[in-house]
């Protein structure tokens, strides 16, 4: 490096700069390739080939040389990896389109078991109904779950959404409320309606830091098995438009868009409803 510029750079610095450019390198190539963009493709597929191949070969063109050691690669070995990186970019570009779905399917499932192997890491929860006393607990998980859309809501919708002290206790009285509970904090909270034969849910918001586990799964199906040991044949819930992942989780677990629109506080409200199993069977 210091025959190109008129800065002396010693071998220490040489390795210290490359230690700390290195990891940025390959997290930005692993992200880039992650949104599928090629060039992140040619960065990793370069990297991989330089450390596998052209590493060792700094030590042996010296001994070639000079019949010693130094770490001083030459100008030539790093062509190694940047070729053989272009070889593997050009062949990612001219992929047919089965093997970019073959390659979704294989990081659908690595992210598949990175998500099983957390849930085994992350503390056991339970569900149980809630109580006067987990008024607080329930309040900062709705807050929790629901800060990252407050630009997105009206302030009435926001404020009706996350609650407060005193209307977190109107809701305890008018509706059931279930919640999940890790090492004494409450992670997770749904509330449930009994009409009749039809069942309503409100206030399903599972904490950031359990999004993702089966934390929401299982409050979901406790609900609907309170609702179904009432009478109930169905169920509905209405959900937002900036609540895009959760409508995907609703619809995921059998839940469907019944056409209804209604205002919540100037905001588009859309209505959904699941027809229970044991219901389908009569009919």
């Amino acid at each position: 490096m210091s025959n190109f510029t008129d800065i002396d750079v010693t071998q220490t610095n040489f390795l210290t700069i490359a230690a700390f450019i290195a990891p940025v390198i390959w997290i930005g190539a692993l992200t880039m390739a992650l949104r599928r963009w090629p060039f992140g493709y040619f960065l990793i597929f370069a990297f991989q080939f330089g450390m596998i191949f052209g590493e060792p070969l700094h030590f042996v063109f010296p001994f070639i040389e000079n019949l010693t050691f130094p770490y001083c690669g030459r100008h030539v070995l790093g062509g190694f990896p940047i070729c053989r990186g272009m070889v593997d970019f050009l062949n990612h570009l001219a992929r047919k389109p089965e093997h970019e779905r073959r390659d979704r399917a294989r990081l659908v499932a690595m992210g598949s078991k990175l998500r099983k192997y957390l849930k085994k890491k992350m503390p056991l929860t339970r569900i149980r109904k809630a109580t006067g006393t987990d008024a607080d607990g329930i309040l900062s998980c709705l807050r929790a779950s629901f800060d990252r859309y407050r630009s997105q809501y009206s302030p009435e919708g926001f404020a009706d959404t996350v609650l407060d002290p005193k209307t977190i206790q109107a809701r305890l009285r008018d509706m059931n409320l279930l919640v999940a509970v890790s090492k004494e904090q409450i992670v997770g909270t749904i509330g449930y309606r009994i009409k009749g034969e039809k069942g309503h849910l409100r206030g399903m918001a599972v904490h950031p830091d359990w999004q993702g586990t089966e934390v929401a799964a299982a409050l979901l199906q406790t609900a609907e098995n309170e609702l179904q040991k009432n009478g109930c044949t169905f169920v509905t819930l209405d959900t937002t438009e900036p609540l895009k992942r959760a409508t995907r989780f609703y619809e995921k677990h059998g839940f469907s868009a019944t056409g209804k629109v209604s205002d919540f506080f100037g905001m588009p409200l859309y209505e959904y409803s699941k027809l229970f199993a044991d219901s389908q069977k009569r009919r």
